[in-house]
């Protein structure tokens, strides 16, 4: 390039729409970046709520599972209930009640490890979002950069 005070004004001119058009063209290519980089984000939080969704889905099959256990043992409970008034007359039936405590407690130890499954799945989930905030302060970050950056070509010193 000449020496800039060499040059005529309509050279000057030329220069800088040349230059402000290559500057808009890098701006609004980082513009596409950013809104790319977004579209992931969303897509991420849509993947997200659609885990929420089936977890709310296993929940309600879970609560289901529940009251019917519930009703199970209620039922369990008033059969013992019966047996106990009426253990002197049903000595011979002994073994059988004794068998379907052993069921009671075979499907309390599965409701045990049910809950301890439970557990682990939602500290998972606590790790995963843990790993997300991260992600979104990081990006956040990087957003912040890259407005700074704009802010710096848009409003030289």
């Amino acid at each position: 390039m000449k020496d800039w005070n060499a040059l005529s004004l309509d050279e000057k001119v030329n220069y800088i729409n040349d230059q402000n058009h290559e500057l808009f063209n890098f701006i609004e290519a980082e513009f596409g970046k950013t809104n790319r980089r977004l579209d992931v984000v969303d897509k991420r939080l849509d993947q997200m709520d659609r885990r929420l969704d089936q977890m709310d889905r296993r929940l309600d099959q879970m609560d289901r599972r529940m009251d019917q256990f519930e009703k199970r043992l209620d039922q369990i409970d008033k059969r013992l209930d019966q047996i106990d008034r009426r253990m002197d007359q049903f000595e011979k039936r002994l073994d059988q009640i004794d068998k379907r405590l052993d069921q009671i407690d075979r499907r309390m130890d599965q409701f045990e490890k049910r809950l301890d499954q439970m557990d682990r799945r939602l500290d998972q989930i606590d790790r995963r979002m843990d790993q997300f905030e991260k992600r979104l302060g990081q990006i956040d970050k990087r957003l912040d950069s890259i407005d700074e950056k704009l802010e710096r070509v848009c409003n030289p010193v």
